[in-house]
């Protein structure tokens, strides 16, 4: 179920009051606040890397498709709907 409510010009950045380390090869957050913590891997680390700076959903599939080996309306997609996880977790911050 793709997320509509976001467009490609939507620009998206980390929410820089989470806590995010490396640890071999993924990601860790912890929300401090909630006493949560999440886990990335994969292209799931690549997109939290390229939104270190506010950046378009536009960029973040361009600079995707430049790595893996998918079709645009995939790769639009999958970013749209994990932009979109990341952002109810309270991950992300969206500026429209």
């Amino acid at each position: 179920m793709s997320c509509h409510c976001m467009k490609l010009e939507t620009v998206v950045e980390r929410n820089h009051e989470i806590d995010a380390s490396d640890l071999d090869g993924e990601k860790v957050m912890m929300d401090l606040e909630k006493g949560q913590y999440f886990m990335l891997n994969g292209v799931g680390g690549d997109i939290w890397d390229l939104i270190e700076k506010p950046m378009s959903v536009q960029g973040i599939v361009e600079e995707l498709m430049k790595q893996y080996e998918v079709s645009h309306e995939e790769c639009e997609s999958t970013v749209k709907d994990f932009l979109h996880n990341m952002h109810h977790a309270n991950l992300v911050m969206i500026h429209a």
